[in-house]
């Protein structure tokens, strides 16, 4: 398995590679994980992560990555470097990676290769070995591709990457039909099979009692993950204030949090957003640092809620990399999402919450309110899907990813 991130780092890269890692052995797999050294993520380290496998973690050179800069980018030169090699800026780990995969393979007698985007250089690196190994890959896509592509030669190139290694992929994993369309138009019809969605998980660790807690001296909505500026902040803000408005004895008890990571300030521009409507008193930024407090503050609250923006685009086009976590602990979950988009959707299916537009107040608003007056009478529990929800654990999730190597492996001979 090929991935950017992996333990200690806290990412939602190294959660999706953690839940497959932990059940695959189960399945008559055992993986190894090869990834980047963590010394200088940007992602929080977690020393109460622990990794059920091997980990071989292998350094970049910045070396590499000023040469890079300063005498080849913006050259005639750059456009006969192979796209595999600039994949992202942490390109600088790949042809070291590439080296340390192909002894692992041929040590080890690897059948398969695994990569997960993202980064980039995590599915180049997968590619490149399943090439120069002839081993079949696996390419795993988490994020669109055509959706949010720019226009800059770079941009390009990566587009080009992306076609080459969903042609050549035994087998191309999607987290969302939309990102499967989106893979499979790439491809252009050179895909050897169609996509196989399976979504983001939540590991059985995750697993919560589905209830509302008591209502305290706080009532807490929560969002996780990476915030982005877009205009259902704005909607957020407008219901809080209307809430507020029309049930004073809340005006002590709302504490809003902003749980995980910001993007290009956008927790100043929320409170911007949030003095204007005069609730600015009820924000909170927490940067977390381990699992073990992000499901302490998680279970504190009686919301949470989350939006599928991509860097703010407003497109609708991903799953929040920590939705199937949300399902998993059981408090109710709001979303400001697209309709009928993905994320819509699994939170319909569920059972786990709300889904309403970036601009439905009222809805967002009507939904606070009746999660405020159960917990007022005593913390109902939230009524859920329990059978939709379980299909997004990781259990089930890896046990169809195990089915799909398994053929192909049946196919090509390899052994186990």
């Amino acid at each position: 398995m090929v991935v950017g991130d992996f333990v200690p780092v806290s990412s939602n890269n190294t959660f999706r590679a953690l839940g497959y890692a932990e059940e695959l052995p189960d399945l008559g797999w055992m993986p190894i994980v090869l990834t980047k050294d963590p010394q200088h993520t940007s992602w929080t380290i977690d020393s109460d992560l622990e990794a059920p496998c091997r980990t071989v973690q292998v350094s970049g050179s910045r070396i590499v990555w000023r040469l890079w800069k300063k005498f080849v980018k913006d050259t005639p030169i750059a456009k006969l470097v192979p796209e595999s090699l600039v994949a992202d800026r942490v390109r600088s780990w790949i042809p070291f990676a590439v080296a340390k995969g192909v002894g692992l393979v041929l040590w080890h007698r690897i059948p398969v290769i695994f990569g997960s985007f993202q980064p980039w250089s995590a599915l180049a690196t997968a590619y490149l070995i399943s090439k120069m190994t002839n081993r079949p890959l696996v390419a795993e896509f988490r994020d669109p591709v055509l959706s949010v592509a720019g226009t800059s030669p770079d941009s390009r190139r990566r587009l080009g990457l992306a076609r080459r290694i969903a042609s050549h992929a035994k087998i191309v994993i999607a987290t969302s039909d939309e990102i499967s369309a989106d893979i499979s138009k790439l491809a252009e019809g050179k895909l050897k099979t169609p996509p196989v969605v399976l979504p983001h998980g939540f590991r059985k660790t995750d697993r919560r009692t589905p209830l509302v807690p008591p209502l305290g001296e706080k009532f807490v909505l929560s969002f996780t993950g990476t915030l982005y500026d877009h205009e259902c902040l704005d909607t957020l803000c407008a219901a809080i204030a209307e809430l507020v408005r029309d049930r004073p004895e809340l005006a002590s008890r709302v504490h809003l949090k902003v749980i995980g990571r910001e993007k290009k300030r956008s927790f100043e521009l929320l409170k911007r957003r949030a003095a204007v409507y005069g609730i600015q008193e009820f924000l909170e930024l927490v940067p977390w640092q381990s699992q073990t407090s992000l499901r302490a503050m998680i279970e504190d609250s009686h919301i949470v809620w989350c939006t599928d923006t991509l860097g703010g685009s407003g497109k609708g086009v991903i799953i929040p990399g920590k939705l199937a976590k949300l399902f998993a602990y059981g408090r109710p979950v709001m979303a400001l999402c697209r309709p009928d988009g993905a994320t819509w959707r699994a939170v319909t299916e569920t059972g786990a919450g709300g889904s309403f537009d970036y601009s439905d107040h009222e809805g967002v608003c009507k939904f606070i309110t009746g999660i405020y007056e159960t917990a007022a009478n005593g913390g109902a529990p939230f009524v859920r899907n329990e059978i939709a929800v379980d299909e997004y654990s990781f259990r089930n999730l890896t046990a169809k990813l195990a089915g799909l190597i398994d053929n192909e492996t049946t196919r090509k001979g390899s052994p186990k």
